[in-house]
């Protein structure tokens, strides 16, 4: 788990980096800056694990967090995949519960930390805050709902289909032809649509054949979303 007397320097230029923060100017930011620390954490370490105490909110400057958890088999089931700019841990500085997943990282991180307290006095005090937080919300819970959804009436490749129009939908491109960034493994994959690498693999090589996705190292191209999401929501 992280260090908790972890410290360093925030300042109110990093917090403008994050989308809960920008709609403050830059004398609230440095205001909320005085009393944050940052820290690095090692790529493959957890930073929150499921069910225990701690209430602190993370801000995510630089790498890459899973969010997660281990079913009772020892399966890994996915939740979200966190980037820069994002922040994790406010369920708990919320409500004051324990953790409800493990947050792991998957690259090396810089982190910037902010103490429960503080976090919902920001939130009081910055209108601007709350909503961004309130929306933050909404679109968890309808992410969860759209999954539940998902997981109840579609199939293992009909899953598939949805988690690549979701990638597809964060590359927040406004054509057809989707040319991502990166990719997940198909292991990544098949944690988030509760099923196996193989099955993935066996889907996104029939999807290549028939000409509707290229997905090889350094070129990822979703070519037909349209088609991709017909595919997704037809009866099979």
């Amino acid at each position: 788990m992280l260090d908790s007397d972890a410290s360093g320097d925030v300042s109110g230029t990093v917090l403008g980096t994050f989308d809960i923060f920008r709609g403050l100017n830059i004398a609230k930011r440095e205001l909320i800056a005085r009393e944050l620390r940052m820290s690095q954490i090692n790529k493959g370490q957890f930073i929150i694990t499921n069910n225990s105490a701690g209430d602190d909110v993370y801000f995510l400057i630089s790498g890459r967090v899973r969010v997660c958890t281990l079913s009772q088999a020892g399966k890994q089931v996915h939740f979200e995949e966190l980037l820069p700019g994002m922040m994790f841990g406010e369920l708990s500085a919320i409500d004051g519960l324990q953790r409800s997943s493990d947050c792991l990282s998957m690259e090396d991180c810089n982190l910037v930390l902010m103490s429960s307290e503080q976090f919902n006095n920001v939130i009081r005090k910055y209108a601007e805050v709350q909503q961004y937080v309130l929306l933050r919300l909404a679109s968890m819970v309808r992410g969860n709902m759209q999954k539940v959804f998902e997981f109840s009436t579609l199939s293992v490749v009909q899953r598939i289909h949805c988690e690549l129009l979701r990638l597809a939908s964060d590359a927040n491109a406004d054509t057809s032809e989707i040319v991502l960034i990166s990719a997940p493994t198909h292991a990544e994959i098949a944690s988030r649509v509760s099923t196996h690498r193989e099955a993935v693999t066996r889907e996104l090589k029939s999807l290549e054949s028939s000409g509707l996705i290229t997905w090889k190292k350094n070129d990822y191209v979703i070519h037909d979303v349209v088609k991709l999401s017909e595919l997704a929501f037809s009866k099979q």
